[in-house]
């Protein structure tokens, strides 16, 4: 219960703050995705007809608009302690320092051959699509060093450590302990609806497959391990491959 609590306040006290503060302060959230720079984003404008007075929201900003978010996931877990939860007995927070290369290798790989190949069928019934066009544009909207310091905290830092320990640690441990009387079915059923929790909670529906597949190693991960060390850094890895992807090339 206190995991849909804290998951529904924190959607909606992130899309009302954030709509707030966006029109309060006169951005775009429709600016199409450049690189980082003016000379990009300009180009980029002149070619689609959009107006070159750049008004998407900054980088920096974008990534203080996800405080209300986790602060509701975070509040739900905090709230639950307060009723005998434990950070290692109930949540697997813990870690042995080999979760850190074989969580990123894992995620690595998630990224650049499971989530390809996964796509390639999904591809050949609807079309091509762009995959990458959201953190295109999250990235293009980093401008200095300000906003890079923002990817990082937010997309390679907190978003790994805020949903695995909610999803992950906190949802799909108490889903697999109310279904754990149904054996090894009950934990498949735990394994996919915190998946299709954590895919669905993104709102974008392109990357749903390849979020619930994220969701499914993650927590197949803290299933295996008893240990969400190695899930956290399997997203880390998922994540940084991203950003470095979009950022080289």
């Amino acid at each position: 219960m206190w995991a849909m609590v804290g998951l529904g306040t924190g959607i909606l006290l992130s899309a009302f703050i954030g709509a707030a503060v966006i029109e309060a302060a006169g951005y775009e959230v429709d600016v199409p995705a450049g690189v980082g720079s003016d000379v990009g984003r300009t180009a980029m404008q002149l070619a689609t007809d959009q107006p070159l007075d750049d008004q998407r929201v900054p980088l920096a900003l974008a990534t203080v608009l996800q405080v209300p978010l986790w602060a509701g996931m975070v509040g739900a877990i905090l709230l639950a302690r307060r009723e005998g939860l434990r950070w290692v007995r109930d949540l697997a927070l813990s870690m042995r320092w080999f979760d850190v290369p074989a969580g990123v290798a894992i995620g690595v790989a998630l990224q650049l051959v499971v989530v390809p190949l996964l796509y390639v069928p999904i591809f050949e019934i609807f079309g091509d699509q762009d995959l990458s066009e959201a953190a295109r544009a999250l990235i293009g909207s980093a401008d200095g060093w300000i906003d890079n310091v923002a990817a990082i905290v937010m997309v390679v830092i907190g978003a790994p450590l805020v949903e695995e320990l909610f999803f992950r640690g906190f949802l799909h441990r108490a889903l697999a302990e109310q279904l754990g009387g149904r054996g090894r079915a009950g934990v498949a059923v735990a394994l996919c609806a915190s998946s299709l929790i954590f895919a669905m909670a993104h709102f974008q529906v392109l990357q749903a497959p390849a979020l619930f597949v994220v969701g499914l190693v993650t927590a197949g991960l803290l299933q295996f391990t008893r240990r969400l060390g190695p899930a956290i850094w399997a997203h880390v890895g998922f994540n940084a491959t991203t950003v470095v992807f979009l950022v080289v090339v």
